[in-house]
């Protein structure tokens, strides 16, 4: 069927700001052919928007992780813009406030990227419990293997979770086929909620640090509110043997107070995919510690997985131009309290 000039005016307009690396690494072919069915697709390069030519009639923006700022300044030049769509999982840096005040809709692949991250963490605690990293850990101390006698096991054991949002509650599923206790600490979560996961709350993030065998983060890097949420205090009550997991942000914990215990009690391990900064400097003993592992933020959506958040972030792209709901709207309050 041929597209007459009047159907083709009628499109809408839709502009893809993914920077190169990006797009390639989440938008697959298949993906791009759905967002060209969607609407006029017009490209820039994700990086700067001074001295870029934006066409008119754009209602809608693909965004993806490095996407400067739509801003103020930036809406004036998109009056019809009426949803961002972003391939990433945190809009926070991408998406102004004058996007909601504007009216327009925000949406995230961030729940897809989420589940990746909930099963990379789901095998840390796994393997914890197994003592894998503890016997990873005395390998590189001694040159030798242990037999792990002293490796806790799985069943009822007391895992903790600090916060319990999106990815806390794909942990908690991903965990339902382990025998163990899911505890968590989040002075925001209804027990409502708890009580339907089956998850038992902590009094106070000390007693998450004293009870449970492996403790994982999950808050959001909030300036001001959650950085240092996790000091000295509450890394001096880890049981003996236990393991620390952050897969959130880096400086959601005290460094330097992980660093001083960690030297000091290698009964403990951690388990880093985030530190801060990102990468830890040269001389930081966290390359050296025996029981450290650094994993480089592979937690997350990589390979294969990044593919589904371009496809999401299109799908919902799609929901919203057909009238339909959409399923990852991100409000303004949202985002605030968001990684």
């Amino acid at each position: 069927m041929t597209t007459t000039a009047a159907q083709e005016q009628s499109r809408p307009v839709v502009l893809l700001a993914v920077r190169p690396e990006v797009r390639e690494m989440v938008l697959s072919d298949a993906t791009l052919d759905r967002l060209a069915e969607l609407g006029e697709v017009v490209g820039t390069d994700g990086r700067e928007w001074d001295d870029v030519e934006l066409p008119a009639g754009v209602r809608a923006i693909v965004t993806g992780w490095g996407t400067p700022e739509v801003s103020a300044e930036l809406l004036e030049r998109l009056p019809d813009l009426e949803i961002v769509a972003h391939t990433g999982g945190s809009v926070r840096g991408i998406v102004s406030r004058e996007v909601w005040e504007r009216g327009a809709r925000v949406t995230t692949a961030a729940e897809t990227n989420n589940r990746f991250v909930a099963e990379y963490t789901a095998a840390q605690v796994l393997l914890a419990l197994k003592g894998a990293h503890h016997v990873v850990a005395h390998g590189r101390r001694n040159h030798a293997l242990p037999r792990p006698i002293g490796a806790p096991g799985t069943l009822g054991q007391r895992i903790g979770l600090v916060s319990y949002g999106s990815i806390a509650r794909h942990v908690r599923a991903v965990l339902r086929a382990l025998d163990v206790e899911i505890w968590t600490w989040d002075p925001y979560v209804s027990d409502e909620d708890l009580a339907r996961d089956d998850v038992r709350r902590a009094a106070d993030l000390d007693e998450l640090f004293r009870t449970c065998l492996v403790v994982s983060i999950h808050s959001p890097l909030i300036p001001g509110v959650t950085e240092g949420l996790v000091g000295a205090d509450q890394l001096a009550l880890l049981r003996p043997g236990a393991t620390l997991v952050n897969t959130s942000r880096g400086a959601i914990i005290d460094e330097p107070a992980l660093v001083a215990l960690l030297q000091q009690r290698p009964d403990v391990c951690a388990v880093l995919d985030v530190t801060w900064p990102e990468p830890p400097v040269p001389e930081s003993p966290l390359w050296e510690l025996p029981n450290v592992q650094l994993t480089g933020h592979v937690a997350g959506a990589i390979g294969s997985e990044a593919v589904a958040l371009g496809a999401a972030a299109v799908e919902e792209l799609e929901r919203h131009l057909t009238g339909e709901p959409l399923r990852h709207e991100v409000s303004a309050t949202a985002a605030a309290r968001r990684a």
